[in-house]
Protein backbone atom coordinates (compact mmCIF):
# COMPACT_ATOMS: atom_id res chain seq x y z
CA UNK A 1 0.00 0.00 0.00
CA UNK A 2 2.82 2.42 0.86
CA UNK A 3 4.47 1.65 -2.47
CA UNK A 4 1.30 2.70 -4.28
CA UNK A 5 1.10 5.92 -2.26
CA UNK A 6 4.72 6.71 -3.14
CA UNK A 7 4.01 6.17 -6.83
CA UNK A 8 0.89 8.32 -6.77
CA UNK A 9 1.29 11.05 -4.11
CA UNK A 10 -1.72 13.01 -5.41
CA UNK A 11 -4.03 10.30 -4.11
CA UNK A 12 -2.71 10.66 -0.58
CA UNK A 13 -3.27 14.43 -0.55
CA UNK A 14 -6.48 14.48 -2.59
CA UNK A 15 -8.75 15.35 0.35
CA UNK A 16 -6.54 18.08 1.79
CA UNK A 17 -7.47 21.68 1.14
CA UNK A 18 -4.87 24.27 0.13
CA UNK A 19 -4.75 27.36 2.34
CA UNK A 20 -5.45 30.50 0.32
CA UNK A 21 -3.43 33.65 0.82
CA UNK A 22 -5.04 36.40 2.90
CA UNK A 23 -5.84 38.41 -0.23
CA UNK A 24 -7.40 35.34 -1.90
CA UNK A 25 -9.58 34.74 1.17
CA UNK A 26 -10.79 38.34 1.22
CA UNK A 27 -11.41 38.35 -2.55
CA UNK A 28 -13.34 35.05 -2.43
CA UNK A 29 -15.46 35.99 0.61
CA UNK A 30 -18.91 37.57 0.60
CA UNK A 31 -18.40 38.54 4.26
CA UNK A 32 -15.36 39.11 6.44
CA UNK A 33 -16.22 39.80 10.07
CA UNK A 34 -15.39 39.49 13.73
CA UNK A 35 -18.16 37.85 15.73
CA UNK A 36 -18.84 35.83 18.83
CA UNK A 37 -20.84 32.61 18.89
CA UNK A 38 -24.14 32.99 20.76
CA UNK A 39 -25.68 29.57 20.04
CA UNK A 40 -24.87 26.28 18.36
CA UNK A 41 -27.48 23.96 16.92
CA UNK A 42 -27.35 20.43 18.27
CA UNK A 43 -28.52 18.56 15.20
CA UNK A 44 -28.57 18.94 11.48
CA UNK A 45 -28.90 22.43 10.14
CA UNK A 46 -28.44 22.39 6.37
CA UNK A 47 -26.90 19.61 4.33
CA UNK A 48 -25.71 17.54 7.31
CA UNK A 49 -23.92 20.48 8.96
CA UNK A 50 -24.32 22.01 12.40
CA UNK A 51 -25.07 25.74 12.66
CA UNK A 52 -23.70 28.54 14.78
CA UNK A 53 -25.55 31.81 15.40
CA UNK A 54 -23.38 34.91 15.58
CA UNK A 55 -23.26 38.24 17.35
CA UNK A 56 -21.34 40.39 14.85
CA UNK A 57 -18.93 42.89 16.43
CA UNK A 58 -17.20 44.25 13.31
CA UNK A 59 -17.87 43.79 9.61
CA UNK A 60 -14.75 44.17 7.47
CA UNK A 61 -16.29 43.26 4.09
CA UNK A 62 -19.85 42.89 2.83
CA UNK A 63 -23.26 43.10 4.43
CA UNK A 64 -24.91 40.09 6.01
CA UNK A 65 -28.39 39.44 7.32
CA UNK A 66 -29.13 40.30 10.94
CA UNK A 67 -30.02 36.68 11.70
CA UNK A 68 -27.37 34.53 10.07
CA UNK A 69 -25.96 31.06 10.62
CA UNK A 70 -22.51 29.67 9.91
CA UNK A 71 -22.30 26.04 8.82
CA UNK A 72 -19.62 23.85 10.40
CA UNK A 73 -19.02 20.22 11.37
CA UNK A 74 -20.21 18.93 8.01
CA UNK A 75 -19.85 15.55 6.31
CA UNK A 76 -16.36 16.21 4.84
CA UNK A 77 -13.89 16.43 7.71
CA UNK A 78 -11.13 18.05 5.62
CA UNK A 79 -13.40 21.03 4.88
CA UNK A 80 -14.48 21.69 8.48
CA UNK A 81 -13.14 24.78 10.25
CA UNK A 82 -12.24 24.60 13.94
CA UNK A 83 -15.33 26.42 15.03
CA UNK A 84 -17.69 27.17 16.93
CA UNK A 85 -17.57 27.39 20.71
CA UNK A 86 -20.30 29.44 22.39
CA UNK A 87 -18.95 32.63 23.92
CA UNK A 88 -15.75 32.64 21.85
CA UNK A 89 -14.85 35.29 19.26
CA UNK A 90 -13.69 34.40 15.76
CA UNK A 91 -12.49 36.07 12.57
CA UNK A 92 -14.70 34.76 9.77
CA UNK A 93 -14.05 34.62 6.01
CA UNK A 94 -17.47 33.55 4.73
CA UNK A 95 -19.32 32.83 1.53
CA UNK A 96 -23.10 32.66 1.21
CA UNK A 97 -24.52 29.19 0.59
CA UNK A 98 -28.32 29.40 0.79
CA UNK A 99 -30.61 32.01 2.33
CA UNK A 100 -29.12 33.23 5.60
CA UNK A 101 -26.56 30.39 5.73
CA UNK A 102 -22.84 30.99 5.28
CA UNK A 103 -19.80 28.73 5.30
CA UNK A 104 -16.04 29.12 5.55
CA UNK A 105 -14.52 30.47 2.36
CA UNK A 106 -11.44 28.26 2.72
CA UNK A 107 -12.60 25.23 4.71
CA UNK A 108 -10.42 24.78 7.81
CA UNK A 109 -8.50 27.98 6.96
CA UNK A 110 -11.44 30.41 6.84
CA UNK A 111 -12.40 30.80 10.51
CA UNK A 112 -9.92 31.71 13.26
CA UNK A 113 -10.50 31.91 17.01
CA UNK A 114 -9.19 35.22 18.32
CA UNK A 115 -9.61 34.89 22.10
Amino acid sequence: MLALAALWPGAVLSNQQREMTLSEKVESSDLVLMASIVAVGGGECLGMHRCARLNVATTLKGTGPVDMAVLFDGPIAEENPLCCEVGQTYLFFLKRTKGSYFQSTNGPFGIYRVN
